[in-house]
Formats: C-alpha cells, structure tokens, sequence
C-alpha cells in the first residue's frame, strides 16, 4: 500500500472524503461528511496520523471542508546524529553557565571582599558557583520540561529541550531554550495548556530559588553599603520582578535598619530568570502567551494584540531610560525581534481550525493563572 492509499484509509475511517490534490509534501481531501461529531472525528485522525509522523488540518474555504495532510514522504527519516543534539547542547550549556557563574562570582567575590574584608577562598567560590548554575539551568529545564510533557499529553509532536550556550556573552551563560514544536495541537485546548504549563512551572522555580539565595545572601552594614555605592564597587539593583521587591521588602522590614542585603549572584541569577519568564508571557506573535491569547482570540484579534503590545513595551523601555535612568532597552529589543519573527505571520493556532472551543472552566482558570504571572513577574523599578 502506498502512502497516498495508505492515508486515504485512515482518513476514511472517520470522514467521507474525495481526494482533491497531491504534492510532494501534501495531499489534500474535501470533506463530504463525518462519521461523528466532526471535532471527535478530528480529534481521532489527528491522533492516529500523529503516531504515522503526518500531520492533518482541516478547515473551510467558501463553506466546504477540507482535510490537508502534510508530510507525505517527507522528512521522515531523522539522522542519527540529530538524535544526540539535546544532550550535546545541555553539555554545552552546562559547561557555558558554570564558565560564566564562576567569572560573575568571583567578581562578586573581590567586591565582597573590599566591604567586609573577610576572604572567601576557592571552596566559596565553587559553592557559589554552583548555585548560580543550578539557579540558571532548574528554571530553564523546568520551563521546557512543562511544554515537553503537556505536549506529549496532547500528542503534539516536539523535541525534547534544547538549550542554547551563549559564554560570557548572556549575564546567564545561555540564552535559553526551546522545544521544537513540529506541528499544531489539535485544538485550542492543547494549545493554551501548552503556553502555560512552561512559564507557571519556570516561575515557581526561579521563585523558590529566588527566596532561598536572598535570605542566603550577606548583610551588609549600611555605612558600609553606602560607601560602596559611592565608590562604584556595588550597584542599586535597579529593576526586580514585582513578586521579588516584594520579597524582598517582607525580608528587609525585618532587618536592622543599620543592615542591607548585598544580593548574591545566585539570588541575581533567579530574578534574571523570573524577567525572562515576564518577557516569554508577553502576547507576542508565538512566544507563550502569544499561544496564551490565541487559544481565546481570532486571528486578527491576536494579530492586534501583538502588535500593541511590541509597542508598548518599547515605548516603555524607552521612558524607562530617559525619565528614570533605567536601562531596559534590551526588552524592547527582545519584543521587535519576537514581533518580527512569529508575530507578523498569522498564527493558526490549533490544526483544528474550524473550532474556537474551550471549555469555560479550563479558559477562566488559566486566564487567572496567566494575569497573576504577569503581575509577579512584571519588572519595577527599584529606586
């Protein structure tokens, strides 16, 4: 049986369909009728083409049904060496994190030392750099890891996560990680729990391990920290995720007031990560919650919406700079890059693409859960 034959049967298992064209990567059917409803007809072939590696949509157009399978014959077969890339760029990563925690920690170290004057030798050194890598990689692994199982849940073929090294050039030593989502989810159901299974897990790691390293972090005295300001060997912090100032305020309430925290790379490290969770909810094209908003919007509407929002971040980046001194240019960068990439083509959302349904319950509970991430996560600025 060829795989034209082949496809045609499955299909007809479930629609009755008249074969409308063949190319190289695609055959396409008009839908005459369904078997059952035609979203559990759907959901049916959607998952058991998925297992064969071809990937169904079906639509309208000018009333009529239609059924287009990709991949027929295509790209079937991966190389072997394809296969090790996941575990080659972790190894990567890791080695890049570590490099770049121990350059930042003993920098951190040198500043410490000129402030209190008690030496700190290699073993602190290493410890502290092991908590800036762990701090670094649990989050991202995390994040990803929550994409990977939810679209294993909803049978969506994906990659495991690949993380990205960037040494010395990312303040982290990487510059994230995705996983390679080959096809839609079915529906849009799929589609929503896959954009926020990632950022909910990745916030309530960095956020754990944000809490841990801050109240790990040295007091200083305030005479001390002022003098250090002056001089230039410490730095305000400037900006922080609102659920980290206001940790950070809860804690500082308590101190001395002759006592200020001097925020360990670690500590520096999760606030870092809790910004990047902030940037990857933005509604932006296909960034999560871009995946968030289009599960509940046309595609005109998340069209919209990803532009307004590329541009709010960018007109407020740059009223950051100029009125309060605070330099998150890079944010604005990072929301013209994500427009220009995933935003200015239509996102089709689910291979389902005649139904708009999800359920109330699941809608209403994760939109909550989406809003209230983006309020902790949000960056303030601490001045």
């Amino acid at each position: 049986m060829n795989e034209t034959n082949e496809i045609y049967f499955i299909v007809s298992n479930y629609f009755n369909v008249v074969e409308s064209g063949v190319q190289d990567n695609y055959v396409e059917y008009v839908v005459l009728s369904s078997k059952y409803e035609v979203e559990v007809a759907f959901n049916k072939l959607y998952d058991e083409l998925i297992e064969r590696e071809y990937y169904p949509l079906i639509y309208e157009v000018n009333g009529v049904k239609v059924i287009k399978i990709f991949n027929l014959g295509a790209g079937r077969i991966r190389k072997p060496s394809l296969q090790y890339l996941p575990l080659a760029l972790f190894i990567a990563t890791l080695a890049s994190t570590i490099l770049t925690g121990y350059f930042i920690v003993s920098d951190y170290i040198n500043r410490l030392y000129v402030m209190i004057k008690v030496p700190i030798g290699n073993w602190g050194i290493y410890y502290e750099t092991s908590l800036f890598t762990i701090c670094v990689l649990i989050p991202l692994l995390a994040h990803e890891f929550g994409h990977w199982f939810v679209a294993k849940r909803y049978r969506v073929p994906t990659s495991y996560p690949l993380l990205i090294p960037a040494p010395l050039v990312s303040p982290l030593g990487t510059f994230g990680a995705i996983v390679e989502m080959r096809f839609f989810p079915k529906n849009l159901i799929g589609l929503m729990m896959l954009g926020i299974s990632g950022p909910l897990l990745g916030f309530i790691t960095s956020y754990a391990l944000f809490v841990i390293n801050y109240l790990l972090s040295p007091r200083i005295p305030l005479d001390i920290a002022q003098m250090a300001l002056s001089e230039g060997i410490a730095e305000p912090l400037g900006i922080a995720p609102l659920s980290a100032l206001l940790t950070m305020s809860a804690f500082n309430n308590s101190l001395n007031e002759k006592y200020v925290v001097f925020i360990s790379p670690a500590a520096f490290a999760s606030l870092i990560m809790l910004i990047i969770h902030f940037m990857n909810l933005l509604p932006i094209g296909q960034l999560d919650g871009g995946h968030i908003i289009r599960s509940i919007t046309s595609i005109k509407m998340h069209s919209a919406i990803s532009h307004i929002t590329a541009l709010t971040v960018i007109i407020l980046s740059l009223i950051y700079f100029l009125r309060l001194n605070v330099n998150i240019l890079w944010m604005a960068f990072f929301a013209l890059i994500a427009l220009l990439l995933t935003g200015l083509r239509p996102h089709i959302g689910a291979a389902n693409m005649l139904s708009n349904y999800v359920p109330k319950n699941i809608k209403a509970i994760v939109l909550i859960i989406y809003i209230i991430l983006l309020i902790l996560t949000v960056p303030i600025p601490s001045l």
